[in-house]
Protein backbone atom coordinates (compact mmCIF):
# COMPACT_ATOMS: atom_id res chain seq x y z
CA UNK A 1 0.00 0.00 0.00
CA UNK A 2 0.95 3.54 -0.95
CA UNK A 3 1.99 5.96 1.61
CA UNK A 4 -0.07 8.97 1.78
CA UNK A 5 1.16 12.40 0.56
CA UNK A 6 2.10 14.17 3.60
CA UNK A 7 -1.00 16.90 4.75
CA UNK A 8 -0.73 19.86 2.93
CA UNK A 9 -1.61 22.29 6.26
CA UNK A 10 1.52 20.49 7.66
CA UNK A 11 3.87 21.57 4.64
CA UNK A 12 3.12 24.97 5.46
CA UNK A 13 3.54 24.05 9.39
CA UNK A 14 7.03 22.58 8.32
CA UNK A 15 7.60 25.90 6.52
CA UNK A 16 7.31 28.23 8.93
CA UNK A 17 8.67 26.79 11.60
CA UNK A 18 12.22 26.17 10.11
CA UNK A 19 12.04 30.20 8.88
CA UNK A 20 10.91 30.83 12.73
CA UNK A 21 14.25 28.40 13.41
CA UNK A 22 15.93 30.84 10.98
CA UNK A 23 14.79 33.90 13.04
CA UNK A 24 12.94 35.52 10.53
CA UNK A 25 9.93 36.41 12.50
CA UNK A 26 12.26 37.41 15.48
CA UNK A 27 11.86 41.06 16.90
CA UNK A 28 7.65 41.23 17.04
CA UNK A 29 7.51 40.63 12.73
CA UNK A 30 4.35 39.67 11.91
CA UNK A 31 4.43 35.96 9.94
CA UNK A 32 2.07 36.30 6.45
CA UNK A 33 -1.46 36.33 6.88
CA UNK A 34 -3.85 32.91 5.80
CA UNK A 35 -4.33 34.73 2.28
CA UNK A 36 -0.76 35.46 1.72
CA UNK A 37 0.28 32.07 2.90
CA UNK A 38 -2.13 30.33 0.48
CA UNK A 39 -0.88 32.33 -2.42
CA UNK A 40 2.26 31.33 -1.45
CA UNK A 41 2.48 27.94 -1.04
CA UNK A 42 -0.60 27.17 -3.21
CA UNK A 43 -3.02 26.08 -0.92
CA UNK A 44 -6.71 27.01 0.50
CA UNK A 45 -7.17 29.33 3.22
CA UNK A 46 -8.77 27.16 5.95
CA UNK A 47 -5.64 25.18 5.02
CA UNK A 48 -3.03 27.73 5.79
CA UNK A 49 -5.80 28.63 8.96
CA UNK A 50 -4.75 25.16 9.90
CA UNK A 51 -1.21 25.42 9.77
CA UNK A 52 -0.94 28.72 11.81
CA UNK A 53 -3.63 26.94 13.91
CA UNK A 54 -1.22 24.20 15.01
CA UNK A 55 2.02 26.54 15.74
CA UNK A 56 -0.69 28.97 18.13
CA UNK A 57 -1.45 25.22 20.07
CA UNK A 58 2.02 24.47 20.30
CA UNK A 59 2.82 28.27 22.09
CA UNK A 60 4.86 29.07 18.97
CA UNK A 61 2.85 32.21 17.99
CA UNK A 62 -0.13 34.28 18.75
CA UNK A 63 -2.73 35.72 16.95
CA UNK A 64 -4.47 39.04 17.16
CA UNK A 65 -7.91 39.71 16.03
CA UNK A 66 -7.63 42.13 12.48
CA UNK A 67 -3.78 42.83 13.67
CA UNK A 68 -2.05 39.33 12.60
CA UNK A 69 -0.01 36.20 13.65
CA UNK A 70 3.41 36.95 15.92
CA UNK A 71 5.95 34.85 17.81
CA UNK A 72 5.00 34.32 21.58
CA UNK A 73 7.65 36.33 23.72
CA UNK A 74 9.46 32.66 24.53
CA UNK A 75 9.91 32.18 21.08
CA UNK A 76 11.00 35.63 19.67
CA UNK A 77 13.76 36.50 23.00
CA UNK A 78 15.50 32.98 22.31
CA UNK A 79 15.34 32.41 18.69
CA UNK A 80 19.19 32.61 18.07
CA UNK A 81 20.20 30.82 21.32
CA UNK A 82 17.32 27.81 21.25
CA UNK A 83 18.27 24.45 20.81
CA UNK A 84 17.22 22.59 17.71
CA UNK A 85 16.04 18.51 17.56
CA UNK A 86 14.85 16.84 14.81
CA UNK A 87 12.34 14.10 14.66
CA UNK A 88 13.19 11.48 12.43
CA UNK A 89 10.32 8.95 12.71
CA UNK A 90 9.34 7.08 9.41
CA UNK A 91 5.50 7.76 8.20
CA UNK A 92 5.68 10.57 10.35
CA UNK A 93 2.42 12.38 9.88
CA UNK A 94 0.36 9.53 9.18
CA UNK A 95 1.04 7.27 11.71
CA UNK A 96 -2.10 6.74 14.54
CA UNK A 97 0.50 6.18 17.51
CA UNK A 98 3.79 8.04 16.73
CA UNK A 99 2.38 12.03 15.75
CA UNK A 100 0.65 12.46 18.87
CA UNK A 101 3.81 11.30 20.96
CA UNK A 102 5.71 13.74 18.45
CA UNK A 103 3.14 16.51 18.89
CA UNK A 104 3.56 16.79 23.01
CA UNK A 105 7.28 16.34 22.46
CA UNK A 106 7.05 19.36 19.82
CA UNK A 107 4.41 21.16 22.55
CA UNK A 108 6.41 20.74 25.36
CA UNK A 109 10.22 21.44 23.67
CA UNK A 110 8.38 24.96 22.47
CA UNK A 111 7.49 26.04 26.05
CA UNK A 112 11.01 25.35 27.08
CA UNK A 113 12.22 27.85 23.84
CA UNK A 114 13.69 24.97 21.61
CA UNK A 115 12.49 24.15 17.66
CA UNK A 116 11.86 20.53 16.66
CA UNK A 117 11.42 19.52 13.00
CA UNK A 118 9.24 17.60 11.67
CA UNK A 119 11.64 16.09 9.22
CA UNK A 120 11.42 16.42 5.09
CA UNK A 121 7.60 17.71 5.05
CA UNK A 122 7.21 16.78 1.08
CA UNK A 123 9.17 14.00 1.42
CA UNK A 124 7.80 11.75 3.99
CA UNK A 125 10.06 8.73 5.64
CA UNK A 126 9.24 5.82 3.42
CA UNK A 127 12.16 4.12 3.36
CA UNK A 128 15.79 2.89 4.83
CA UNK A 129 17.70 5.52 2.03
CA UNK A 130 14.81 8.28 2.95
CA UNK A 131 15.82 7.61 6.73
CA UNK A 132 19.63 7.89 5.71
CA UNK A 133 18.69 10.76 4.09
CA UNK A 134 17.39 12.91 6.81
CA UNK A 135 19.63 11.63 8.86
CA UNK A 136 22.40 13.56 7.27
CA UNK A 137 20.27 16.52 6.68
CA UNK A 138 20.62 16.68 10.54
CA UNK A 139 23.83 16.44 11.21
CA UNK A 140 24.55 19.21 8.35
CA UNK A 141 21.81 21.66 10.16
CA UNK A 142 23.61 20.85 13.51
CA UNK A 143 21.01 19.80 15.40
CA UNK A 144 21.46 19.64 19.19
CA UNK A 145 19.42 16.11 19.47
CA UNK A 146 17.38 13.70 17.37
CA UNK A 147 14.10 12.13 18.52
CA UNK A 148 14.93 8.89 16.33
CA UNK A 149 12.06 5.94 15.88
CA UNK A 150 14.81 2.62 14.21
CA UNK A 151 13.22 1.52 10.63
CA UNK A 152 11.35 -1.51 11.59
CA UNK A 153 9.81 -3.28 8.10
CA UNK A 154 13.08 -3.09 5.85
CA UNK A 155 15.10 -6.02 5.60
CA UNK A 156 18.15 -4.24 5.97
CA UNK A 157 16.59 -2.72 9.01
CA UNK A 158 19.70 -3.48 11.71
CA UNK A 159 22.60 -2.48 9.48
CA UNK A 160 20.68 0.58 8.54
CA UNK A 161 19.49 1.48 12.21
CA UNK A 162 22.94 1.09 13.53
CA UNK A 163 24.69 3.21 10.61
CA UNK A 164 22.56 6.43 11.72
CA UNK A 165 22.85 6.06 15.23
CA UNK A 166 26.58 5.68 14.92
CA UNK A 167 26.62 8.97 12.52
CA UNK A 168 24.66 10.75 15.22
CA UNK A 169 26.65 9.71 17.72
CA UNK A 170 30.24 10.52 15.73
CA UNK A 171 28.61 14.09 14.93
CA UNK A 172 28.30 14.42 18.78
CA UNK A 173 24.55 14.59 18.45
CA UNK A 174 22.57 13.41 21.31
CA UNK A 175 19.65 10.84 20.71
CA UNK A 176 16.56 9.48 22.21
CA UNK A 177 15.07 6.36 20.85
CA UNK A 178 10.66 6.68 20.61
CA UNK A 179 9.22 2.91 20.95
CA UNK A 180 12.06 0.60 19.90
CA UNK A 181 15.82 0.10 20.04
CA UNK A 182 18.42 -0.07 17.51
CA UNK A 183 19.59 -3.22 19.23
CA UNK A 184 17.29 -6.47 18.60
CA UNK A 185 16.14 -8.33 21.34
CA UNK A 186 17.17 -9.11 23.96
CA UNK A 187 20.49 -6.97 23.02
CA UNK A 188 20.26 -3.08 24.56
CA UNK A 189 21.43 0.14 23.08
CA UNK A 190 23.68 2.64 24.54
CA UNK A 191 20.83 5.25 24.10
CA UNK A 192 17.78 6.49 26.26
CA UNK A 193 14.39 4.77 24.93
CA UNK A 194 10.93 5.77 25.37
CA UNK A 195 8.72 3.27 24.37
CA UNK A 196 6.00 0.53 26.18
CA UNK A 197 6.35 -2.60 27.77
CA UNK A 198 5.96 -4.51 24.78
CA UNK A 199 6.28 -8.02 27.26
CA UNK A 200 3.88 -7.11 29.06
CA UNK A 201 1.46 -5.86 26.38
CA UNK A 202 1.09 -9.21 24.87
CA UNK A 203 0.68 -10.63 28.07
CA UNK A 204 -2.09 -8.61 29.08
CA UNK A 205 -3.70 -9.03 25.81
CA UNK A 206 -3.78 -12.76 25.51
CA UNK A 207 -5.06 -12.95 29.19
CA UNK A 208 -7.71 -10.94 28.03
CA UNK A 209 -8.50 -12.93 25.18
CA UNK A 210 -7.96 -15.73 27.04
CA UNK A 211 -10.70 -14.80 29.39
CA UNK A 212 -13.26 -14.28 26.92
CA UNK A 213 -12.71 -17.82 26.41
CA UNK A 214 -10.46 -18.23 23.20
CA UNK A 215 -8.32 -21.22 23.83
CA UNK A 216 -6.71 -21.56 19.41
CA UNK A 217 -4.59 -18.65 18.73
CA UNK A 218 -2.68 -17.22 15.32
CA UNK A 219 -0.25 -14.81 15.73
CA UNK A 220 0.06 -12.74 12.25
CA UNK A 221 3.44 -10.17 11.26
CA UNK A 222 4.31 -8.93 7.91
CA UNK A 223 8.02 -10.32 7.07
CA UNK A 224 11.18 -8.17 8.03
CA UNK A 225 8.90 -7.38 11.84
CA UNK A 226 10.61 -5.67 14.70
CA UNK A 227 12.24 -7.32 17.97
CA UNK A 228 9.25 -5.31 19.51
CA UNK A 229 6.79 -7.85 17.89
CA UNK A 230 9.20 -10.74 19.55
CA UNK A 231 8.53 -9.29 22.89
CA UNK A 232 4.56 -8.81 22.23
CA UNK A 233 4.79 -12.47 21.00
CA UNK A 234 6.85 -13.63 23.94
CA UNK A 235 4.20 -12.02 26.17
CA UNK A 236 1.28 -13.56 24.88
CA UNK A 237 2.86 -17.16 24.48
CA UNK A 238 3.58 -16.81 28.52
CA UNK A 239 0.14 -15.71 29.44
CA UNK A 240 -0.64 -18.88 27.20
CA UNK A 241 1.73 -20.97 29.40
CA UNK A 242 0.21 -20.45 32.25
CA UNK A 243 -3.64 -21.07 31.52
CA UNK A 244 -2.15 -24.66 31.04
CA UNK A 245 -3.21 -24.10 26.83
CA UNK A 246 -1.90 -26.10 24.33
CA UNK A 247 1.46 -24.48 22.90
CA UNK A 248 1.57 -25.57 19.52
CA UNK A 249 -1.63 -23.83 18.63
CA UNK A 250 0.49 -20.16 19.44
CA UNK A 251 1.48 -20.33 16.18
CA UNK A 252 3.40 -17.50 14.24
CA UNK A 253 2.61 -16.60 10.77
CA UNK A 254 4.91 -14.00 8.94
CA UNK A 255 3.42 -12.80 5.68
CA UNK A 256 1.27 -10.16 3.88
CA UNK A 257 -2.44 -9.84 5.26
CA UNK A 258 -3.41 -8.61 1.43
CA UNK A 259 -2.37 -11.84 0.21
CA UNK A 260 -5.73 -14.03 0.88
CA UNK A 261 -3.32 -17.11 -0.03
CA UNK A 262 -1.93 -16.69 2.68
CA UNK A 263 -4.31 -15.89 5.19
CA UNK A 264 -6.52 -18.52 3.55
CA UNK A 265 -3.66 -21.06 4.96
CA UNK A 266 -2.86 -19.27 8.00
CA UNK A 267 -6.69 -20.32 8.74
CA UNK A 268 -6.61 -23.96 7.67
CA UNK A 269 -7.37 -26.21 8.81
CA UNK A 270 -10.17 -24.48 11.07
CA UNK A 271 -10.59 -20.94 12.28
CA UNK A 272 -8.62 -19.96 15.41
CA UNK A 273 -10.31 -18.41 18.32
CA UNK A 274 -8.19 -15.67 18.03
CA UNK A 275 -5.78 -13.84 15.46
CA UNK A 276 -3.44 -11.71 17.43
CA UNK A 277 -1.66 -9.10 15.05
CA UNK A 278 1.64 -7.14 14.76
CA UNK A 279 1.79 -3.88 12.64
Amino acid sequence: MAEKPMAKHRIVFQALQQQISDGKFANGRRLPSEIELARRYDVSRPTAAHALHDLQNLGIIYRRVGSGSYLTSASSTSVLSQKKFGLLVPGLGNTEILDPICNEITRYSQSLGAVVLWGDAVAPVTTADDALALCRQYIESKVDGVFFAPIETSANRKTVNKAIAGMFREAGIAVVLLDRDVEEFPSHGQFDLLGIDNFSAGFVLACHLIEQGNKEFRFLARPSYPATTDLRLAGCREAIARAGLNQTQAIAWIGEPTNVAFITEMLRPRFPDASVTSR
